[in-house]
């Protein structure tokens, strides 16, 4: 049995805007127009490492995850037969970003992209998630049983 979605969710509108957070054309100026760029599209890799930097992980298990969790995939708009590709093409990539003139500009798309919708407030993050409230609560109460 399927859950439903939660309300103000419109799936096929979130995968839409998922998908077009990046285009190629963003990152042109990375690649020589003589040689063209490489066989991984650089939509995909600002993605993938917009997800690395949310989740803390190396290179090679951020391609780990890009080619076995099914979460991933479906972020990140792939097949789920979709073999992903070699961590070091994730080096290249982060060099080519950091010796451009605008080498934070996946996280500043990201964050524009949040504000307007509305994740973003002038003072900072929203709160989307209460496990850290919730730990803390937790582990007040837990004090409290032990000096009672």
């Amino acid at each position: 049995m399927r859950t439903p979605d939660p309300p103000g969710l419109d799936p096929p509108q979130a995968r839409c805007s998922a998908t077009n957070l990046f285009r190629d054309a963003d990152f042109a100026d990375l690649y020589d127009s003589a040689r063209g760029r490489q066989s991984v599209p650089p939509s995909l890799l600002a993605k993938v490492m917009l997800l690395q930097s949310l989740e803390g992980t190396s290179d090679r298990e951020t391609v780990d995850r890009v080619r076995r969790d099914i979460g991933w995939k479906i972020a990140l708009g792939l097949s789920l037969q979709d073999y992903g590709f070699h961590p070091t093409v994730l080096t290249y990539f982060r060099e080519r970003l950091r010796n451009s003139t605008h080498p934070r500009r996946i996280f500043d798309r990201f964050k524009e992209v949040a504000t307007q919708a509305g994740l973003l407030t002038r003072r900072g993050i929203r709160v989307l998630d209460s496990t850290p409230v919730l730990s803390a609560v937790q582990t007040q109460d837990t004090r409290r049983a032990w000096s009672a």
